[in-house]
């Protein structure tokens, strides 16, 4: 006897011949609902079990008039959750940045900024306020950190004194944009990617300390990358052009 599956022109049904004589094969199941597979028949008689949806089932074909039953299966579990989440801080966080002395490590953990001395010491806490902060640089003097807080999704420029960790500002020329990015160039100043009311990307340039802001504005279309080199009066950047779908590389005095 050859025990198969076989479409019924809807689901697949249990079949079975003999002498690999199909046309004679019979029909054993007549379900309106959900194909049997995976069929296992016993080693040493003709009873078979299979699958159908999530559930198990049963042919005993033995006396050749056979009926399908459902196999009631009870399978008692229990799974017991972990509510207690354990997580280890030590050397732990999420960004970080070290002072140009290498005497200061600034960095970012679990939503607020902290600082270390670089060669070990207590850790002090600097901000409590929950909001994202990341991109963070500690300029030239050693003492000011500019980081990019997105409250309320926004991302706007904050600066503190590593003397006074808890005047944290948020700098006025970033109000109302959205800052995505701060990159320092071979000249020492900054590069400030930006959106205003979520238009298209602009590029503005700051000092080093951050004082003064120049929005760049000779460009046509948003400014995907911007360089500038050290010992040269020319700068090079990509403009991606949403028209025509491809970026193009520039230089300008």
């Amino acid at each position: 006897k050859l025990y198969y599956v076989k479409s019924d022109g809807e689901i697949f049904q249990l079949y079975k011949t003999e002498n690999f004589d199909f046309s004679k094969e019979i029909q054993l199941t007549d379900f309106s609902t959900w194909s049997v597979r995976d069929i296992s028949i016993s080693k040493n008689s003709d009873k078979l079990v299979f699958e159908k949806f999530d559930e198990i089932w049963s042919y005993d074909d033995t006396e050749g008039k056979g009926k399908a039953q459902k196999i009631d299966i009870d399978i008692r579990e229990f799974q017991e959750k972990n509510t207690m989440i354990r997580q280890y801080v030590i050397n732990n966080f999420d960004d970080f940045e070290v002072s140009r002395n290498d005497e200061l490590i600034v960095f970012n953990y679990k939503y607020d900024l902290f600082s270390i001395p670089a060669a070990g010491g207590p850790v002090k806490q600097i901000t409590d306020k929950q909001i994202p902060y990341r991109g963070i640089d500690i300029l030239s003097d050693n003492k000011t950190v500019i980081v990019i807080g997105r409250k309320q999704g926004e991302g706007e420029l904050y600066r503190f004194s590593i003397d006074k960790p808890n005047e944290l500002e948020l700098i006025p020329w970033s109000k109302n944009k959205t800052i995505s990015d701060v990159k320092e160039t071979e000249k020492g100043n900054f590069v400030i990617s930006y959106f205003v009311d979520k238009n298209q990307q602009m590029i503005a340039l700051t000092d080093s300390l951050f004082s003064e802001f120049k929005p760049i504005k000779f460009n046509k279309y948003p400014i995907m990358e911007y360089s500038d080199r050290k010992n040269s009066r020319y700068i090079a950047y990509i403009e991606y052009d949403y028209e025509r779908d491809r970026s193009e590389e520039h230089t300008s005095e």
